[in-house]
């Protein structure tokens, strides 16, 4: 049995990622933001990213290759 669900995934080093975890997450353009996981669905997950003048956005539908648990 495969312990790891929907709701779990993996980042690129292949740690465990679960909703609520801090990462830092590839954002475009050569950018590395700071963020928690706020939803994971089908092996990708929604992160709040929180931006260096403290504006939140939820990113787009994320794989783990582009994040790191922190």
């Amino acid at each position: 049995m495969n312990s790891v669900n929907s709701s779990s995934m993996h980042d690129y080093r292949g740690t465990l990622l679960r909703e609520g975890d801090i990462v830092a997450l590839y954002y475009g353009y050569g950018g590395l933001e700071t963020g928690e996981i706020k939803q994971i669905k089908n092996h990708r997950a929604k992160v709040e990213v929180t931006y260096s003048n403290g504006v939140k956005v939820m990113s787009k539908w994320k794989y783990g290759e582009c994040m790191v648990k922190l």
